[in-house]
C-alpha cells in the first residue's frame, strides 16, 4: 500500500478532485454569486468558496480540472496569488512549505536571527531531518521548546465533529501526538479545529476533545485551541468544557483576516498561553488573506496588539509565524 493509499485508509474519504486551486480576481463589477453559479454548473469539483467583493475576489476550489477555472477566472479580470496544489502529493508529504528548505539550515538561521525559542511540528515528514534529530539540535544549540503544533489535513478537520470512523481514527491519530509532546516534555500542544468558515460543532466533537484532554490532564500538557475561520465554534468548545488543560493559542493574523468583528483576544484572553505573531492585510475584501507577514508589514494595530500582550502572564508564549 502506497502513502496515500495509507493515508486514505486512516481518514476514510478518498480525494476525488485532487487540484486544491485558489487564487484572487482583481477587476471591476464583480459578482461572488455570479462566479459562484458558473463554476457550479460549468466546471466539476467540490468545496466551492468565492468570496469578496466588486473589485476583489478570493476563489478557493478542488477540481481536476484547474485550467478551466484559471480561463474562466482570467476572463473576468487579473488573476493573482495562483496556487495549485495536487493534494494527493500533499497527502503524502510531498507539497508542504519546507520542503524545498534544509532544516539544519533553517535552524541556523533561526538562531543567527537571535531567537532562543523555537516550535515544530509533530512528524518529520515536512522536514529533512528525522524528529529526534531535530530535537537533539534544538538541545544542542539551547533552544527552549515551549509548544509543538499538531499535524492536521484540512478538509478533514470536519470530521472531529461528525459520528464515524473517521473522526475516531482522527482523534487517535491526535493521542499520539499528545504521546509525543510529552516525549519531550513540551508544555503547549496547539490544535486545529476547523477548516472552513460556518463549521459544524456538535456534543461528539466535545466528547472527542474530552478524550484527548484526558491524556493532557495525564502529562500536565496544555491543549491550545488555535482561532481560525469561526469565532462562534470556539466559543461552543470553552461553553461546554471546563477543563484545567483547555486553553487558547491566539493568531493575530488569523484574527485580522479571518474574524475581526469578533472579540476572540478579549472573551478568551483569560485563556491565552500561546501567541502567534503575523501581519496581514485583512479580510479578503480589503487584501490577501492570510498572508503571514511581519509584524507593521500589514493592517494589524501594533499598538492595540501590544496593549492586549502586556495584559497576559508573564509566562506567556509568543512565537513569530513569518513566511518568505
Amino acid at each position: 500500500m502506497s502513502e496515500f493509499e495509507s493515508f486514505i485508509d486512516e481518514y476514510g474519504e478518498e480525494i476525488n478532485y485532487k487540484f486544491d486551486t485558489q487564487l484572487l480576481i482583481e477587476g471591476k463589477n464583480l459578482s461572488d454569486e455570479k462566479i459562484r453559479e458558473y463554476i457550479t454548473n460549468n466546471i466539476e469539483g467540490d468545496c466551492l468558496l468565492v468570496v469578496g467583493d466588486d473589485e476583489l475576489i478570493k476563489l478557493h476550489f478542488h477540481t481536476n480540472t484547474p485550467w478551466k477555472v484559471l480561463e474562466y477566472c482570467a476572463s473576468l479580470g487579473e488573476i493573482y496569488d495562483l496556487v495549485v496544489e495536487n493534494m494527493p502529493r500533499q497527502a503524502q508529504g510531498l507539497n508542504l512549505y519546507v520542503l524545498p528548505f534544509n532544516t539544519k539550515e533553517k535552524i541556523k538561521l533561526i538562531k543567527e536571527a537571535g531567537f532562543d525559542s523555537v516550535y515544530t511540528g509533530i512528524y518529520d515528514e515536512k522536514e529533512t531531518l528525522k524528529l529526534d534529530e531535530i530535537m537533539s539540535i534544538f538541545e544542542k544549540e539551547g533552544f527552549f521548546i515551549p509548544q509543538m503544533h499538531c499535524l492536521y489535513y484540512e478538509p478533514n478537520l470536519k470530521y472531529l465533529w461528525k459520528e464515524g470512523e473517521p473522526g475516531d481514527k482522527q482523534i487517535e491519530d491526535l493521542l499520539r501526538q499528545i504521546d509525543v509532546t510529552a516525549k519531550y516534555h513540551v508544555k503547549n500542544f496547539v490544535f486545529h479545529t476547523c477548516g472552513e468558515f460556518n463549521p459544524p460543532t456538535s456534543m461528539i466533537g466535545i466528547r472527542r476533545i474530552e478524550k484527548l484532554l484526558q491524556r493532557c490532564n495525564q502529562y500536565d500538557i496544555n491543549l491550545c485551541v488555535e482561532n481560525l475561520y469561526d469565532f462562534k465554534q470556539m466559543k461552543f468548545i470553552f461553553d461546554n468544557i471546563n477543563n484545567k488543560n483547555l486553553k487558547v493559542c491566539y493568531d493575530c493574523g488569523h484574527h485580522n483576516c479571518l474574524n475581526p468583528k469578533d472579540d476572540v483576544f478579549g472573551y478568551f484572553r483569560d485563556k491565552i498561553t500561546v501567541l502567534h505573531l503575523h501581519d496581514n492585510h485583512g479580510p479578503i475584501k480589503n487584501g490577501t488573506g492570510d498572508e503571514h507577514k511581519m509584524l507593521g508589514e500589514g493592517t494589524i494595530d501594533l499598538d492595540l496588539l501590544a496593549k492586549n500582550i502586556a495584559s497576559l502572564d508573564d509566562d506567556i508564549v509568543l512565537c513569530a509565524e513569518y513566511k518568505s
